[in-house]
């Protein structure tokens, strides 16, 4: 699949990490800007177990 020059920017410019974990929304920018939005994919990090990983920052209760 062909990506589009901001995809190809985003996983040469963001560590690997970030490129695997979150996908890339939108980009806007100004003369005196660049905004990139993330979000964040729902899926378990390489080196971590079920019990100990807990999606978007909050704990089940």
């Amino acid at each position: 699949m062909l990506k589009s020059p901001y995809e190809a920017l985003y996983a040469a410019t963001f560590p690997k990490d970030i490129v695997e974990n979150f996908d890339l929304v939108s980009v806007e920018s100004t003369d005196e800007r660049v905004d990139v939005y993330l979000d964040e994919k729902n899926h378990l990090p390489s080196g971590y177990i079920t019990q100990e990983w807990f999606h978007g920052g909050h704990r089940a209760a």
